[in-house]
């Protein structure tokens, strides 16, 4: 798999979780907010590699003390 399709791939809620080293409830709390994009196939979330990885950015940038 090349790195662009590494970054496009879709992960699964556990999987994303996993990665970044938090519980998958607080992910689907931030789908359901609607500050982390996702999709549902069937009964699960799945979320782009690519949307994690701008969901990160956007974190961090908000927890930057001045």
């Amino acid at each position: 798999m090349s790195a662009a399709e590494e970054r496009d791939s879709l992960l699964r809620l556990n999987q994303a979780a996993e990665l970044i080293q938090v519980r998958p409830a607080y992910l689907a709390t931030e789908i359901r907010r609607g500050r982390l994009a996702a999709y549902r196939i069937g009964r699960e979330w799945r979320v782009s590699r690519k949307q994690l990885d701008e969901w990160l950015r956007m974190v961090e940038s908000r927890s930057k003390v001045a």
